[in-house]
């Protein structure tokens, strides 16, 4: 519905010239002010002239001024319900929140009293808040806290400023007293409030600091069921007062398109990988996207996004806005919480290569020195600020990682608080290592594994560091772990294929596909009896057999062993059901046969996991999981930790705590 032309009334003319008065700006500063590119409209409005409905508007609400009560309402009769269908705004700037302001609305509709716009640091809840109040027109109170607690003014001083008319003057009553005159005045006016920062205010539980608790009185009095009255708050961080009903609306970063619509609107080339690296780097926030246009289009950029990107995207924090915008943040959680503080600068120690997201374990992990009971608030307390990112994966396991931006200052602040990289990575160390300690199965199964790196090192002439060979055996000892990639980090290559089953000795790949066929048959020993995988007879086993167990056989006596054992098998080509009757038969000798070779290697180790002997408990296996993964992202530190230090990680990687005492760390 087309929207008519508003002025104001002849009455209010004079009330609206002394609030421009007050401003100081002149016509045209005040027209920069409204987004306007003339003052025409300016001048139209202080002189009782029409201007646009939502030009009327928004210079209302700069001027502190309810539009419906200085319109000339009689020229225009729209009905107030019809409000809401207005444009968002005229202001090319505010992009992408359409979605946003339809959300606003539908909780006002609903009955919302008090609304919390969380979010990140430019993430644009304040921007959000006050183009919502210029739509409704309808904003006569705002209470915009600075970033430093000392220097909140009382919330007895803002109630008796907004409460002065109706006081004639006298300011002398008490806080309960205005309380109650403020809910009075509401239930007859509608108003709409705005707390701008709350987080200023609030302790790290999200409650009140004790120098402003009485905005608790405040805010129930606005939650009154009888007022008239809507608040929007704009905070960083949740509240958490229980005596307070906030509806909460977490404000997420622009999208790409939001992006492209303002790059483009200030003749900005979006077409180009550059800026999808550049909005993906900045999780979309919207200041940054005010910050990083306003740099490309001055010298000696000229608007060239990719030349600005190529020089700047090795350090994100590049412009000293942006640096102070993530900087702030770090700030006041390092006076609000100072554990949080420290877990978020040293979560700067991942490098999120191997793993672009790590599981609630690792981060505990940097929390030695925090008590046990109190790191899953620790964390909680960087979820709450939004400073941590986190999702489920597909095994409904919570995983957190860091922005990019966030990540930068965070390896910055690791470096300011002098805890240096090698006494971290050190000090994960030694909590990945109690993760088996008190489990003797575990243990044993680690001596296992480091026997058998041993035994191959002495009998192939490799290259490769003990470590290496550890990971190896470990890995296809424990083949149910979710990644195979200790050679990734170890060796620093980019492709797995490269590690040492791949293109050294026979042996390491005979003891491989010893396992691998184990598992392809799915074995599982009852007695004397194996049961084996209706898989398994559906590929050509026996060719798989003779290529990956076979001819990797360097002693003659076992390579005959084996052809002896390839020649048993049933003829793939054989109907399925007499090749089951063969298994039903035959399987169980020939498994155990494949066991001897087994215990020959010294892979009986491996029998734990692939539950041929002992199986590992459900527990069991989750911990060693978790422990393999611990160690791979301790292997992604390492390119940060010096050499003396990634030294000693690789010795005592993968061993059993007895082993790993006899190794300590000499500085």
């Amino acid at each position: 519905m087309a929207m008519k032309s508003l002025r104001v009334s002849p009455e209010n003319l004079e009330k609206v010239k002394r609030a421009f008065e007050r401003t100081g700006l002149t016509q045209d500063e005040f027209a920069s002010e409204v987004d306007l590119r003339t003052r025409q409209p300016i001048g139209k409005f202080l002189a009782g002239k029409p201007v646009k409905h939502q030009v009327f508007k928004e210079i209302c609400f700069k001027l502190d001024m309810d539009w419906q009560e200085v319109a000339d309402l009689s020229q225009d009769t729209q009905p107030e319900t019809e409000q809401f269908q207005d444009t968002i705004s005229e202001n090319p700037n505010f992009v992408g929140r359409e979605d946003a302001i339809a959300h606003l609305e539908t909780l006002v509709s609903k009955g919302a009293k008090i609304i919390g716009i969380y979010g990140k640091g430019g993430v644009g809840k304040t921007t959000l808040a006050k183009e919502f109040l210029k739509k409704v027109g309808l904003s006569d109170w705002k209470i915009e806290l600075p970033i430093q607690p000392q220097d909140i003014t009382p919330i007895e001083e803002k109630l008796q400023n907004f409460l002065y008319p109706d006081f004639k003057g006298d300011t002398k009553h008490d806080f309960m007293t205005m309380i109650d005159e403020l809910k009075d005045k509401l239930k007859t006016q509608k108003r709409y409030v705005l707390i701008d920062n709350l987080e200023s205010a609030l302790d790290r539980k999200g409650k009140f600091i004790e120098a402003h608790s009485r905005y608790v009185e405040l805010l129930i009095a606005l939650a009154d069921r009888d007022v008239q009255s809507v608040t929007l708050i704009t905070s960083r961080e949740p509240l958490k007062e229980s005596k307070v009903t906030v509806k909460d609306f977490l404000l997420p970063g622009l999208d790409e398109e939001s992006w492209i619509n303002f790059f483009n609107h200030h003749k900005i080339e979006t077409k180009s990988l550059a800026f999808r690296e550049m909005h993906k780097a900045y999780g979309g926030n919207t200041k940054a996207m005010e910050i990083l246009c306003g740099a490309i289009l001055q010298e000696p950029y000229n608007g060239n996004l990719e030349m600005y990107w190529q020089e700047t995207k090795g350090d994100l924090l590049f412009e000293e806005e942006l640096e102070y915008l993530v900087a702030s943040q770090f700030d006041r959680l390092k006076k609000a919480d100072a554990e949080a503080y420290k877990l978020i600068y040293r979560m700067g120690v991942y490098r999120y290569q191997i793993f672009p997201k790590v599981p609630k374990l690792a981060i505990m992990y940097l929390l030695w020195d925090v008590p046990e009971e109190r790191r899953k608030r620790v964390i909680k307390s960087l979820q709450a600020r939004f400073l941590v990112e986190l999702e489920k994966d597909g095994f409904g396991e919570i995983r957190y990682w860091l922005h990019p931006v966030i990540r930068a200052e965070a390896i910055s602040r690791l470096k300011l608080e002098g805890e240096l990289t090698d006494e971290l990575v050190l000090s994960m160390k030694k909590q990945i290592d109690k993760t088996l300690a008190s489990d003797d199965n575990l243990q044993d199964f680690l001596t296992c594994v480091n026997r058998k790196s041993v035994l191959v090192s002495n009998e192939v002439d490799t290259e490769y560091k003990p470590v290496i060979l550890r990971a190896y055996y470990f890995e296809i000892g424990f083949p149910f772990t979710l990644y195979k990639n200790f050679m990734r980090g170890l060796l620093g290559l980019k492709s797995s294929k490269k590690h040492p089953g791949y293109h050294i000795d026979k042996p390491l790949k005979l003891d491989s596909a010893i396992i691998s066929v184990l598992i392809s048959i799915g074995a599982k020993i009852n007695g004397s009896v194996m049961d084996q995988n209706d898989n398994f007879l559906e590929i050509d086993y026996v060719r798989d057999f003779d290529v990956n167990v076979c001819a990797n056989a360097s002693d003659p006596n076992l390579k005959l062993f084996l052809q002896k054992l390839k020649y048993l098998l049933p003829d793939p080509a054989m109907q399925r059901e007499l090749r089951q009757k063969w298994w039903q038969q035959n399987g169980g000798v020939w498994g155990w046969n494949m066991l001897r070779v087994v215990e020959e290697r010294n892979l009986d180790y491996a029998l734990h996991s692939i539950k041929l002997l002992k199986p590992f408990q459900e527990q069991q296996e989750e911990l060693l999981r978790q422990y393999h993964e611990a160690c791979l992202l301790l292997v992604d530190c390492l390119n940060s930790a010096s050499e003396k230090m990634r030294s000693h990680i690789e010795d005592t990687l993968l061993l059993p705590i007895a082993e790993i005492e006899k190794r300590p760390f000499k500085n």
